[in-house]
């Protein structure tokens, strides 16, 4: 699945809402891979790489400009009712506080994902 930015802030974002604002951090008209979407009770947000990190960003920032979900998602409702489409490696202990760390072995794990991901589009 791929996304186009179409703009970068919510004008009135719900309550408890991540990264509303992404003014100086989103670029009318790029386009991402989504490599992950969570949905919970107000907001769904996608998770792409800004050539740095893995973030979640809040869907309605984005156009969808490939439809084709992942074949390495897998669906989960965690204990709090959240809906997750991950690979299944993101459901691994800390994965994404790992990946922000640096850790070796999970940068490792994440660039397979991203190659794999990437090539299916």
């Amino acid at each position: 699945m791929k996304v186009k930015v179409i703009k970068t802030s919510i004008s009135n974002p719900t309550k408890g809402t991540i990264n509303a604002n992404m003014d100086d951090y989103l670029e009318l008209g790029r386009e991402f891979v989504v490599y992950a979407i969570t949905k919970n009770n107000n907001s769904c947000y996608f998770q792409i790489f800004d050539d740095n990190h893995l973030v979640s960003i809040p869907s309605e920032l984005f156009e969808i400009t490939d439809r084709e979900s992942s074949k390495y998602w897998e669906v989960r409702i965690d204990e709090d009712k959240v809906l997750k489409l991950w690979p299944k490696e993101f459901f691994n202990g800390y994965f994404h506080e790992d990946l922000a760390d640096g850790e070796p072995e999970v940068v490792k794990i994440f660039e397979n994902i991203k190659k794999k991901m990437t090539n299916e589009i």
